[in-house]
Parts: C-alpha cells; sequence; structure tokens
C-alpha cells in the first residue's frame, strides 16, 4: 500500500497559505477528515481523497506519494584525488 506523505502536504499548504478549512472546502471534504490526515500516522485515506487534495494543492498525485531520496551531496567522499602529484 502506498504511504502519503504528510510533510509534503503540511509544506504545500504553508506554502501556499491554505488552511486546514480552505483544503476541506478546496477537496469537498471534511476538515475533521483533513485534521486525521495531517495528524495521524496510522490513518489511510482513500486515492480518491489523495486525488482531491493533490488537485486542490496544484500538485500531481505522486509528489503525495513519493519519499525523498537521500541526496547524493550529503554522502561522505570516499577517496583521494591526485592533483599534479599531489594527493
Amino acid at each position: 500500500m502506498k504511504q502519503y506523505q504528510i510533510d509534503r502536504i503540511k509544506d504545500l499548504m504553508e506554502a501556499k497559505g491554505i488552511t486546514n478549512q480552505e483544503l476541506a472546502s478546496k477537496c469537498g471534504i471534511s476538515a475533521m477528515t483533513i485534521g486525521r490526515l495531517l495528524t495521524k500516522t496510522d490513518y489511510n485515506p482513500t486515492t480518491d481523497t489523495v486525488e482531491k487534495i493533490a488537485e486542490a494543492l496544484g500538485v500531481n498525485e505522486q509528489y503525495i506519494y513519493e519519499v525523498e531520496e537521500e541526496s547524493k551531496s550529503k554522502l561522505p567522499i570516499n577517496g583521494y584525488i591526485e592533483y599534479g602529484g599531489t594527493i
């Protein structure tokens, strides 16, 4: 089962200045459902609900489900660089 990313939804809402009530209104779902979705890690909304939220927030549904991969820039460097005979 796909797991939606709560932080992605919260970040989008914050960036767009949308409250729980406003999002609920745009999606045609209850504010209680939005509240549960944003606070309970064991809550599993229907695919239809996630589609409505993604549309209301102006993103593709897949964005709500994706997990960010660790950036390669955060990984340690393992190796040496030789330049002009110097390591």
